[in-house]
């Protein structure tokens, strides 16, 4: 069997909003030449697509030549600016028969929350207790029977379905300020989902890094100075709960949660709260989770175990299709 047949062509999609991703971007490449695989990189901006009957084709900028490769990658959020060219892009990869990191349907769900919080409660997994609306009235009505009782207000939470790193997560303490919060998103036109709060949970999280479904890597987020969200300040620290004692609980936890979505996803982040008052609650499921604070954490390297995994997945589908 000839080199071009065992070696694995990569294109590598540059993150197209490279403020958090540029550097990354390069060294993923980096490690995916250690492995023997052929990276080639290229930019949203330059890639045209033809299709015609039984055929998909990619085209790079100031080349005639089509653009040969077997596999697709892509790490990193990305504006919405960008987000619906590269959803027509990742769609045509899947239909020309190419090996991806995350299809387009698992990449749907895992980034919109009230997507996810859909999967895992028809999976029966533990969740917070999460609401949405479309319209302020129906809003206020949801609000008022749910977090208003006898004369208190229940603390929640407001996020917005898609966000990075909890910029777009806010805690309401009052009626007033959940309205606000849900009538921001409004006129922005984006819509938000409204979550009862885990009250014994403040600034403590917990990370599962899982590779093929299978977990490998156990940390958890820790904030200095109590902020509810354990991994919104810089100063939060990072510890390793590969010993502990209820390590196979939250891993349990966090496999069937990523497994509601696909059971074919081979990388993602899993968050999880342990309360005592609520049990190991699952949060939310990233697609493209930070993998150096949890290597540092762990002592494993994250981003070399998920491209091999991505590199010999893509050769065992690139053989079965015959792909040349």
């Amino acid at each position: 069997m000839s080199e071009t047949t065992t070696k694995l062509r990569v294109a590598y999609l540059f993150n197209p909003d490279p403020v958090f991703y540029n550097e990354l971007d390069k060294f993923l490449q980096g490690i995916l030449t250690k492995l023997g695989a052929e990276v080639l990189p290229f930019e949203l901006d330059d890639i045209s697509i033809k299709t015609k009957a039984n055929n998909i084709s990619f085209y790079l900028r100031n080349s005639k030549e089509e653009f040969q490769f077997d596999a697709f990658i892509f790490y990193g959020y990305m504006s919405k600016f960008k987000e619906q060219a590269f959803n027509f892009l990742l769609t045509a990869m899947e239909k020309a028969n190419k090996f991806v990191l995350h299809t387009t349907k698992s990449l749907e769900i895992m980034n919109n929350k009230l997507l996810s919080a859909f999967s895992f409660s028809n999976h029966h997994i533990n969740i917070p207790e999460t609401f949405t609306s479309f319209s302020i009235p129906s809003f206020r009505d949801l609000f008022e029977i749910h977090f208003q009782k006898d004369g208190k207000v229940e603390h929640s939470v407001t996020k917005a379905l898609v966000d990075f790193g909890g910029d777009g997560v806010f805690k309401n303490t009052t009626s007033s300020w959940a309205i606000n919060h849900f009538a921001r998103y409004i006129w922005s036109k984006e819509y938000s989902l409204l979550q009862r709060l885990v009250p014994d949970s403040f600034g403590r999280s917990i990370r599962v890094i899982l590779i093929g479904g299978k977990a490998v890597s156990l940390a958890s987020y820790n904030d200095p100075f109590g902020d509810f969200r354990s991994n919104f300040n810089h100063e939060y620290k990072m510890e390793s709960l590969e010993n502990h004692e209820k390590k196979n609980e939250y891993i349990s936890v966090a496999e069937k949660g990523l497994a509601s979505i696909s059971e074919n996803i081979l990388f993602a982040g899993v968050d999880l709260l342990d309360s005592k008052e609520m049990g190991i609650v699952l949060i939310e499921i990233n697609a493209f989770p930070s993998m150096e604070d949890s290597s540092k954490a762990t002592n494993k390297n994250l981003a070399e175990m998920m491209l091999t995994y991505f590199n010999e997945r893509g050769l065992k589908f690139k053989q079965a299709n015959g792909n040349k």
